[in-house]
């Protein structure tokens, strides 16, 4: 398996030699800086040059009309935690990285909570998205997007739900899963054509509460004290007027396991939740991806675990 810095060296490579080749001039710039609620190591070229006419194309097909800036994108994607294209008014921009810290992550108030999201094959953007969200007061938020659509259009709505996540986090609103997603629903109707299904929700261990909501086909599964838990939201959509929300709230005293998948994953995923084979939620997550993971659809999971000390 290639290591991270033959990844690095191989897909920088490959990014400067495409300014060379396809454009006039350009510049690439290296930053450590946050990327979907965790510190990644950021490269950023923009260049001067003719841009992508067909970008679905070319990032689905690996096309070019020089016939090899195609390729060269494939190697960029294979090599990469994330990756971002758009053309710009004086040439193209690419944003590619890969994240300094492990996705698992387990702070002072015992929450290990790991996130995954990967666009579908032949793409290099999502229309998912995963937020987390750990609170001064040892409260663990988090909510999981998938906008209707695939490639740059959908992801463009993926960047205006971040931005809403970013100041309802802002605004301290946070106890109130619901409110997010119409929050959230109001930044896409404006300015999107893409709607979007969704679940959040809210673990407040010192209040033994987890609060739930959701609408469309997110799959929440949850383990709540040994007792296992499917929660069912029919319907709906945020940012189209009918969002159709369902809310649950859950007694938790002892031990939570809870995960969301967006429906780039099989309904199986949950036998994860419901009869976990490992002891962290990296784990648990990355069986439910050998298991049930479909790349033909954009894809995510979310899955956090914690027992009282």
């Amino acid at each position: 398996m290639i290591d991270r810095i033959s990844q690095i060296r191989l897909a920088v490579s490959e990014l400067s030699t495409n300014i060379i080749k396809h454009a006039k001039w350009g510049k690439v710039i290296l930053s450590i800086e946050p990327w979907d609620g965790k510190t990644a190591l950021v490269v950023t070229a923009d260049d001067w040059g003719t841009g992508i006419q067909d970008m679905d194309r070319v990032m689905a097909k690996g096309f070019s009309t020089a016939g090899t800036l195609g390729i060269g994108f494939t190697v960029m994607q294979n090599n990469t935690d994330f990756m971002e294209v758009k053309n710009t008014d004086h040439g193209l921009m690419v944003q590619m990285g890969w994240f300094l810290e492990a996705t698992q992550s387990r702070d002072e108030a015992g929450f290990d909570h790991y996130e995954l999201v990967r666009p579908m094959r032949g793409y290099t953007a999502s229309g998912d998205h995963v937020c987390v969200k750990i609170l001064k007061n040892k409260v663990f938020f988090a909510a999981l997007f998938d906008v209707l659509g695939h490639g740059n259009e959908a992801h463009r709505s993926v960047k205006r739900i971040r931005k809403a996540c970013q100041g309802f986090y802002f605004q301290g609103l946070t106890s109130d899963p619901e409110r997010l997603m119409l929050e959230v629903g109001h930044a896409l109707a404006p300015q999107s054509t893409r709607a979007a299904v969704a679940a959040a929700g809210i673990f407040i261990p010192g209040d033994h509460i987890l609060h739930i909501a959701g609408t469309g086909n997110i799959s929440v599964a949850l383990l709540v004290d040994g007792h296992f838990i499917l929660p069912a939201f029919y319907g709906g959509v945020i940012g189209d007027g009918r969002p159709n929300i369902k809310q649950y709230a859950y007694e938790v005293r002892h031990e939570l396991l809870w995960g969301m998948t967006s429906d780039g994953f099989a309904s199986d995923w949950s036998t994860h939740i419901k009869h976990p084979i490992s002891s962290t939620a990296k784990g648990i997550a990355e069986a439910a991806v050998r298991t049930s993971f479909r790349d033909s659809d954009d894809s995510s999971i979310m899955v956090m675990r914690w027992k009282s000390n």
